[in-house]
């Protein structure tokens, strides 16, 4: 991948090493280093095949130093097909590792009913438009045998698994007695729970049931957009009415109670330039002081063609403020609470860059952006996560839900009946529109629901045009406010980035034992 700068300078992203340098233009282009990649999604027309060759050449006409050729070297700019092999099967590698240890996440959506009305909402997309039935207490046992055939079907041990109450409202006082049978089903099989909720309802039935299984319950998710004001301009009772003092008044009790809650703002239109407010609201609040606190920044978007009613704003935007508010003090300070989630290609540039590290000591540095390959864009795309719909039908991501097309089984259905139909599980390097793509390993691969809704070839037509202009624009704004220098230096290769981390290790941020460890955003970039 190769990004124009100013100053004669290329910003250079290799997708197979995950190498980012920014080189000399002039240099880059007399080596003609563009023809040894295959990029583009076009067919590669040349390959270096002796690379001691090409270096002595190199040489010998004045084009670049040995020093300069063994870095390109060393960071896969010369690449053969034997290195392109070599470099897609270590990634593989990676990614089979990693996947194996990510906890699978089984989300329920037992009715869309929800006692708000939201500017923008994730179920509005004719979810409910054919209900027949919402799941009941007395669908435990076919919830029970599904999720056991499908934890042998995936050899998964018990504590890979983590049940997520999810909705609609997931919390709905109708729903008391199905919630109980989930959390006495996951203790007595041995899997997570985490909720889902707007924060609304936290009754005394629900504060004992949260107490009661709280050796299990690894997290409550609750949204809050805002400060008051912007916050209840987007995330109201039906009649209009303000949910922000009920919902922070619920945090209050659940952190009291010692109930892991993560916060959760979407970033739009209406709380992108509120957020600090926010933040020093629930700095006000103590809850940043507590230990069973967390708050997490997530792109509002269309997913899976879902109406965000005019509140969504592009990723480069969204990205672009996050790291400008929190290399703000007193900000800055909360970066060990903070986790940053749901983005796309600005992820890897951001981590290489060096936008949001948190240095612990001399030898540790830990960035809020990932910096590993991507295997696919989320998790319904590599196979480990699954919706379960009000009526039974089973979707690999929640934003299918009630989408007829995008179902892949039925929790009534007969073992013999299953019929996964959705499964990718393939690195995608070899995936047939993205194994040329110069985007693939940082992007995963796109969304598959939009793939299967515009038809990929449609998809794969507007995909990486549409990376690019996002990357465009988010490093031509991290350049126009000086967050990185890249004209100090007359040298034709400069290192941001010597490739991809292969040291992930997913991490839960709570055990069973209530031990919260390193939340898994928090890694060490060797």
């Amino acid at each position: 991948m190769r990004l124009k700068l100013a100053d004669n300078r290329y910003l250079i992203c290799n997708q197979y090493s995950g190498a980012v340098h920014v080189v000399n233009s002039g240099w880059w282009d007399t080596l003609g280093l563009d023809r040894l990649f295959f990029h583009g999604n076009s067919k590669p027309t040349s390959t270096i095949v002796d690379v001691d060759n090409f270096k002595k050449s190199a040489i010998r006409e004045k084009l670049a130093t040995r020093q300069e050729l063994e870095q390109l070297d060393l960071f896969g700019y010369l690449l053969t097909e034997d290195r392109r092999i070599s470099y897609e099967k270590r990634l593989e590698d990676f990614s089979i590792a990693k996947k194996a240890k990510r906890p699978h996440m089984i989300y329920f959506t037992p009715t869309v009913e929800c006692p708000l009305s939201c500017i923008y909402c994730f179920e509005n997309h004719s979810r409910g438009g054919s209900i027949k039935r919402h799941l009941s207490y007395t669908d435990l046992g076919a919830i029970d045998h599904f999720i056991e055939s499908y934890r042998q079907e995936n050899d998964l041990p018990a504590g890979n698994i983590s049940l997520t109450l999810f909705g609609g409202e997931s919390l709905m006082p109708s729903l008391k007695q199905f919630n109980e049978g989930i959390f006495a089903l996951a203790r007595r099989r041995g899997y997570f729970l985490d909720v889902v909720t707007s924060g609304v309802f936290f009754d005394d039935f629900y504060r004992g049931l949260f107490f009661r299984y709280q050796d299990i319950l690894r997290e409550v998710d609750i949204t809050l957009d805002g400060p008051q004001g912007t916050h209840d301009q987007l995330r109201h009772w039906r009649n209009g009415g303000s949910t922000y003092g009920i919902i922070k008044g619920n945090i209050d009790k659940m952190l009291k109670m010692g109930v892991r809650v993560m916060v959760k703002t979407n970033f739009g239109k209406a709380t992108i330039n509120s957020i600090e407010s926010l933040l020093d609201a629930m700095i006000g609040y103590g809850w940043f002081a507590h230990p069973c606190f967390l708050y997490t920044t997530n792109i509002l978007r269309g997913f899976g063609g879902t109406d965000t009613n005019g509140q969504e704003v592009s990723e480069a935007q969204s990205v672009l403020k996050i790291v400008e508010v929190f290399k703000k003090e007193p900000y800055g300070r909360l970066l060990p609470k903070i986790r940053i989630e749901s983005l796309k290609i600005t992820d890897y540039m951001s981590n290489a860059l060096g936008l949001l590290e948190i240095r612990t000591d001399p030898t540790k540095v830990i960035n809020k952006f990932d910096g590993y390959p991507k295997y696919a864009f989320c998790h319904p795309d590599d196979g480990t996560m699954v919706n379960i719909s009000y009526n039974g039908n089973v979707y690999t991501c929640n934003w299918a839900a009630g989408k007829d097309s995008l179902c892949v089984d039925n929790i009534f259905n007969e073992p013999d009946k299953r019929r996964w139909a959705w499964k990718s599980n393939e690195i995608v390097s070899k995936k047939k529109y993205c194994k040329l793509c110069d985007l693939s390993t940082f992007c995963g691969g796109g969304c598959p629901i939009d793939k299967q809704e515009k038809g990929t070839n449609e998809y794969h037509l507007e995909c990486r045009k549409s990376h690019y202009r996002t990357l465009q624009e988010y490093i031509r704004r991290v350049l126009e406010r000086k967050w990185i220098e890249v004209n100090q230096s007359s040298r034709n290769l400069i290192t941001l980035r010597k490739g991809f981390n292969f040291n992930y290790q997913y991490e839960s941020r709570i055990s069973r034992h209530g031990t919260i460890k390193d939340d898994n955003e928090h890694r060490s970039v060797s």
